[in-house]
């Protein structure tokens, strides 16, 4: 596998390296995700008694997301065209590419198997997304090391569940920045904000994830717990839907209509916490 390389070790933890052969970052790509769908799978039956620890093998970071141009191949090359001319079928297809990230990222969660990752460089986009959708993130204190959904600086929307997993972990009005200014979080700041769980010094992250695997061999997601409740509440919570209310508010008096992609997200939002996570990341609302 070009883009991921796979160790198992003694104590059954199997170390998923993401990796991009001849360049400093590791970027999503249309390949790349072929074999990302591949991964649940690989999880449940190569981690035999263990778990499974992501980590990255470039220099710069853990990964970068991908580019609109390989969001374009990634969707059929519907991402950025018009959706006049295009035929049923171009439509399905550029929907099924597009649901695919959501759809692998939320099969990791429930794979019976307990997920860390080792973060020590950039992880942005995707890269975050794939993050956040793991039991356990560890994260390097390094000067260059952020996080970050940078979606919307670019008229985008996260596409890999970002909306639903991050406003869960942090609450609506403490997400916020994240989603609809695409503000990055430096190690220290993701701790405070419950956005990871460890940050460790660099060249360590991955012995610590391996640690926790290893005593924690069975993880479940916050929000697939029967017990989880969203930070200062849901669109019809009363503290909820006062910060809904302001945050419209705010939005159009900061954008005066003209950035659709920050509203959007809003809607993603709003839409995604009304139901339980299966049904956030499956629909609409949570890619677009």
């Amino acid at each position: 596998m070009e883009n991921f390389k796979t160790d198992l070790d003694a104590d059954g933890v199997l170390l998923v390296t993401l990796d991009a052969p001849g360049k400093s970052m590791t970027t999503l790509t249309a390949t790349g995700l072929a074999v990302l769908l591949e991964m649940p799978g690989r999880v449940t039956t190569d981690a035999a008694g263990g778990g499974v620890v992501v980590g990255s093998g470039t220099a710069l970071g853990f990964c970068a997301g991908a580019g609109k141009e390989e969001m374009g191949a990634m969707t059929g090359g519907v991402l950025g065209m018009g959706l006049d001319g295009l035929s049923d079928a171009e439509l399905k297809a550029g929907e099924a590419a597009a649901f695919g990230l959501s759809a692998v990222y939320r099969r990791l969660e429930p794979c019976g198997k307990p997920v860390a990752v080792a973060i020590e460089g950039l992880c942005f986009g995707g890269g975050f997304e794939l993050a956040l959708s793991c039991h356990y993130r560890v994260v390097a204190d390094g000067p260059k090391v952020q996080l970050a959904l940078p979606e919307a600086k670019v008229g985008l929307l996260p596409g890999g569940g970002g909306t639903q997993r991050l406003t869960r972990l942090l609450g609506v009005m403490a997400a916020a920045p994240y989603l609809l200014e695409g503000k990055s979080m430096k190690p220290q700041e993701a701790l405070g904000l419950k956005a990871i769980h460890e940050v460790c010094a660099l060249g360590e992250a991955v012995d610590k994830a391996k640690a926790w695997v290893r005593t924690n061999l069975r993880a479940v997601a916050p929000w697939d717990e029967k017990d989880f409740k969203i930070p200062g509440g849901g669109p019809y919570h009363p503290a909820g839907f006062q910060i809904f209310v302001m945050g419209i508010a705010m939005l159009r008096k900061q954008t005066y209509g003209n950035y659709p992609a920050q509203l959007n997200i809003l809607r993603c939002v709003y839409e995604g916490l009304q139901v339980p996570i299966d049904a956030a990341c499956a629909s609409r609302a949570a890619i677009s």
